[in-house]
């Protein structure tokens, strides 16, 4: 199994070709694509779940901008949202491989420097306990899968 992931910043319409053929030459099973736009989709993975829609914030966001997407070839059982999880900038999946067997996939765009407009990574530092508590309760309500 491939696993891809590519922060392809918003996907701007004057990219998108270039992009896709990118997808396409790093042929991927899965992909987990960072801010990203829903126009963007691989070629070999028709599933999907998104994050919320990225807030207009900034001149590159246009309707359709996600901070995150996960495309996949296999079937999506579902996305999973947790009361504590960040659902604008995460998002998850249940993937089923098939033969009884399923995958949980994680993708989030962490805080960096200067986001939010907050001085150094104070931002980051908060957000990095979170998801690993995010993680962990995924494994307690998924002990058997793969994360």
């Amino acid at each position: 199994m491939r696993i891809g992931t590519w922060n392809v910043e918003y996907a701007d319409e004057s990219r998108l070709d270039s992009l896709r053929q990118v997808l396409a030459n790093n042929s991927a099973d899965i992909w987990v694509l960072t801010e990203t736009h829903d126009d963007l989709v691989p070629a070999n993975c028709a599933n999907v779940v998104h994050s919320e829609p990225r807030p207009k914030n900034w001149w590159k966001i246009r309707p359709g901008s996600r901070w995150v997407s996960i495309w996949s070839k296999y079937p999506i059982i579902k996305r999973l949202v947790l009361d504590s999880g960040d659902n604008e900038r995460s998002v998850m999946a249940l993937i089923d491989l098939g033969e009884t067997k399923s995958l949980l996939v994680y993708g989030t765009v962490l805080p960096w420097k200067d986001d939010r407009k907050i001085a150094g990574w104070s931002e980051h530092e908060r957000i990095i306990p979170m998801q690993g508590a995010e993680w962990l309760e995924l494994r307690e309500n998924y002990p058997d899968t793969p994360l």
